[in-house]
């Protein structure tokens, strides 16, 4: 059984760690989050409720999803340099449910490190981007430039609650992929939702070998 580790229990991370509860065919699941509920998160994070406001997302997240076909089990702390190699220690694949790019970066060195695949996922305002990032094939920096920098994230931008939802399912139908493939790259596809003008959408990368280190 694959071990996957959600980085991430808010908008994203919520319907991606429900969708991930359903399935028979996993060990259990791991949700990595340091940070509290809080009132403002209610809207787009419908798994939790008034109760939990100022309770550890990770850790209510796992008992909300308990009863499911898979377990869950939380880490409550943020995702650092310093911790990576002990919270993601058993990690398959890792899905990213932040809106942090420094977390980001921390999951593409540890990924490019251990050569395992991870699942990129964003939302803002009324756009989400999902990819998988496969060892041998194209990187975070690949898609978005060495320079990237961290932009709006969704509690100060706002974000569409059917955006952050598009989002978490596009991921978990990658991570469907990733399993009845095995451990096969793919070509690298980055996956976009558009919710001003209701398209969605693909851009493909072709076969690009990364260049920026760590794949071998």
């Amino acid at each position: 059984m694959f071990h996957v580790a959600v980085v991430g229990a808010g908008a994203i991370g919520n319907p991606i760690a429900w969708g991930l509860s359903l399935r028979k065919d996993l060990a259990p699941i791991q949700l990595i989050d340091g940070d509290v509920v809080e009132r403002s998160n209610l809207a787009r994070q419908p798994w939790f409720g008034e109760d939990d406001i100022g309770c550890n997302k990770a850790v209510t997240l796992a008992a909300r999803l308990a009863g499911g076909e898979t377990p869950l089990y939380a880490s409550p702390e943020m995702l650092t340099q310093s911790n990576r190699e002990i919270l993601l220690a058993d990690a398959d694949i890792v899905m990213d449910a932040t809106d942090n790019w420094e977390a980001r970066l921390v999951i593409q060195e540890w990924a490019e490190q251990h050569q395992r695949p991870w699942i990129f996922n964003s939302a803002v305002r009324l756009e989400g981007m999902s990819t998988r990032l496969d060892p041998g094939g194209p990187c975070l920096r690949c898609w978005f430039d060495t320079k990237e920098t961290q932009g709006p994230a969704c509690f100060e931008a706002g974000v569409l609650g059917s955006v952050t939802l598009a989002v978490a399912g596009r991921a978990l139908l990658l991570l469907d992929d990733w399993i009845r493939q095995g451990s096969s790259p793919d070509q690298g596809t980055l996956w976009l939702i558009d919710r001003r003008f209701g398209s969605d959408r693909s851009i493909h990368s072709g076969p690009l070998r990364c260049d920026h280190g760590g794949h071998g």
